[in-house]
Order: structure tokens, then sequence, then C-alpha cells
């Protein structure tokens, strides 16, 4: 499962500073390298420039949506992936017969009794605790 999350955590980074860098080629190099991590540091970045900083935001939120189109589609091929897996190769499959030795045998009547009593035992049992407990 954590696997699965770092690989998706890395192609919607990667997918978003793909998108991203042709909107962020104006900018120094420090302040670009910084606008390119994530969402949040661009938005920092474009706070710190203040009005200039504003041209980055819509470039910006447009390519993380578009990141999060490309990390979903991604995830659900992978989880479609995994259902045909286990459709293919899980054992208990209906079309298969279940040995006979599996087959529940039903409780003969001595243990049935044997059964009754130790409930009633049981129950006993709590009832004396609940009266000592009042």
């Amino acid at each position: 499962m954590a696997l699965s999350v770092a690989v998706l955590g890395s192609i919607l980074a990667e997918f978003y500073r793909g998108s991203l860098s042709p909107a962020l080629s104006h900018l120094p190099a420090a302040a670009r390298g910084a606008a390119s991590s994530s969402i949040t540091a661009t938005q920092a970045v474009a706070q710190q420039l203040g009005s200039a900083g504003r041209s980055i935001l819509v470039p910006a939120n447009d390519a993380f949506v578009h990141a999060m189109h490309a990390t979903t589609l991604v995830a659900a091929l992978m989880a479609l992936a995994g259902a045909l897996v286990v459709v293919r190769w899980m054992p208990g499959r209906a079309g298969q017969a279940a040995p006979a030795a599996h087959e529940a045998e039903p409780i003969a009547p001595a243990q049935e009794r044997d059964y009754e009593a130790e409930l009633a035992i049981m129950e006993s049992d709590m009832l004396k605790a609940a009266e000592r407990e009042v």
C-alpha cells in the first residue's frame, strides 16, 4: 500500500513539474526550483513575488489539476490490474468444487446436551456474580 502511494505521489509530482515548467521560465532559477516542487510551494513563491507572482497562480492550479487527472487515471488502471489478477488467480472460485473434507459435520445429540449443560453452568455463575455486586 505504501509503495503504491509513493508511486502515485511521484507520478503526481512529475506531471505537475512538467505542466508547470513553461509558466515558470521567466522566474529566477532559485524561485523556479522552489516553485516547481509542489502547489503549496508555488503559491508561497507567488506570494513572495507579490503582483509579479500572480501570473503563475492560474498555470499552477491548471498544472495541479492536470497532474491529479493523470495520477487518478494511473491509480484506476492499477486498481483494474489488481482486480484482474485477483479474479484470475484467487483460490476458491465459484467454478471449482470444494473438497468433501471441508464440509461441516452435524452436531451429535450428546455434544448438544453437553453444550446446553455448560451454558446452564455459565448462566448460573453469571447470576451469582450479579447478585454479589448488588
